[in-house]
């Protein structure tokens, strides 16, 4: 009995191993894809590839001036502050003209009596030849009371002079001015007496040299008296300190009634339509910069557009501390968002290439400096050694090994090799 039930159960087990056993040989053949690498591939394109340095530095104006006065003295009237817009030309500031104006008025009689001398002296060589009339005597005559009231307005004028200098009250400048005055109005109406003496007396040969003589002294003294003129009235135009530039005024170190000079800046003015950015180049990239070459900078406190600069200066030696070359990009600045001082960076593309294959660099191989790629053709593998034009730490540069349209691996590389067949997964086109 025991036995006949063993032989149910083992009936029983090898039935369900049959059942099992059939429908296994009735499964389908496992596909083949499970068995092969999963890759992902991207069509080999054309593009352009720059290799690119970022140099810094501080933005400068391009032009910029310091302007101050021709003259020491004190400052008068001040038209412009700190932020204002002047334009070429415009009057910033004028120094106390009284001084001056002074001075021109007091040459300016001296001139008149150098003229009247002139004349003196003329009708003295006149009467020193013989050549006088009787009207002649009679304008000498009035020439001697003319010159005779200058000369006594002149004395009168300088002993008052005299007497305030010796105060303290006016300048030796002043005080040597009047005394100028007053011993040529002395000297011209001593002269006038004298010709007229010589027009009413004997006339000696010695004499006409003398009156000769004369008339040239007088004519060199007003001669030298109109230089002199001439210099004031230059120094009075000088007082008038005007902007030699149009732009915006950065500083003033000046206030009403202080005294100044030309050794301090009194303003600086400086044109921000166009403004400057030095960077220093290293000498293993100065050869592949060049003058009038577009460079892309960033100022990060002018905004987040990028501006366009020029390279207009390469300095053609170095700079002595850092051995670098100094080399000057200029970037108009005609919406004025471009201030001096602020930080910018100059993008430098030192290497370009366009319209070649492009490839990024983590998706090939390098070793010992050789690149490879990974291509798939008809699902197989095949590996090419590349030659590399610019790398530029991201992307690369084929200059031979592929062709446009070849299918790379980006993903799987790692796991595969030459004449492996793989299984696409992805076209990234």
């Amino acid at each position: 009995m025991k036995t006949s039930k063993n032989y149910v159960w083992l009936s029983l087990i090898m039935f369900v191993v049959l059942i099992i056993s059939t429908g296994c040989n009735n499964t389908k053949p496992t596909d083949v894809e499970k068995d092969l690498v999963y890759v992902e591939v991207q069509k080999v394109a054309k593009g352009d590839i720059s290799k690119i340095e970022v140099y810094s530095g501080e933005i400068k104006a391009k032009n910029q001036v310091s302007v101050m006065a021709k003259s020491f003295g004190e400052v008068g009237e001040i038209f412009f502050d700190v932020g204002d817009e002047v334009q070429q030309g415009d009057l910033l500031f004028i120094m106390d003209k009284r001084n001056v104006e002074h001075t021109i008025a007091q040459l300016n009689n001296q001139v008149k009596a150098a003229e009247i001398s002139i004349d003196t002296a003329s009708i003295g060589v006149s009467m020193a030849e013989g050549s006088m009339r009787e009207n002649q005597k009679n304008q000498s005559e009035d020439t001697i009371n003319l010159l005779k009231v200058l000369y006594e307005d002149a004395q009168k004028n300088y002993e008052d002079m005299n007497k305030l200098y010796d105060a303290g009250a006016v300048s030796r400048q002043q005080y040597d001015q009047v005394k100028l005055a007053y011993e040529q109005t002395k000297l011209n109406y001593e002269a006038s007496r004298r010709n007229h003496e010589l027009l009413v007396g004997s006339i000696l040969k010695e004499n006409i040299e003398n009156a000769k003589n004369q008339l040239q002294q007088a004519v060199a003294a007003r001669d030298a008296l109109l230089i002199q003129l001439k210099n004031a009235k230059e120094t009075l135009e000088d007082l008038n300190v005007t902007s030699p530039i149009k732009g915006v005024v950065a500083s003033r170190s000046i206030e009403k009634g202080e005294i100044t000079g030309n050794t301090v800046p009194s303003f600086v003015i400086v044109n921000i339509d166009t403004v400057v950015l030095d960077i220093y180049v290293p000498e293993t990239f100065i050869n592949k910069v060049q003058i009038d070459e577009e460079i892309e900078v960033n100022i990060a406190a002018a905004g987040k557009e990028s501006f366009k600069g020029r390279i207009t200066k390469i300095t053609p030696v170095t700079e002595g501390r850092t051995f670098t070359y100094p080399v000057s990009i200029e970037i108009e600045n005609k919406e004025g968002r471009i201030r001096p001082g602020m930080f910018a960076e100059a993008v430098v593309d030192l290497e370009r290439s366009e319209d070649i294959i492009v490839l990024p660099r983590k998706h090939l191989k390098i070793d010992k400096g050789q690149y490879f790629a990974y291509i798939v053709e008809d699902n197989i593998v095949k590996t090419f050694p590349l030659t590399i034009g610019i790398d530029n730490g991201k992307y690369v540069e084929v200059k031979e090994g592929l062709k446009e349209g070849q299918q790379l691996i980006i993903k799987g590389k790692e796991y595969v090799s030459e004449g492996e067949e793989v299984f696409i997964t992805e076209d990234h086109r």
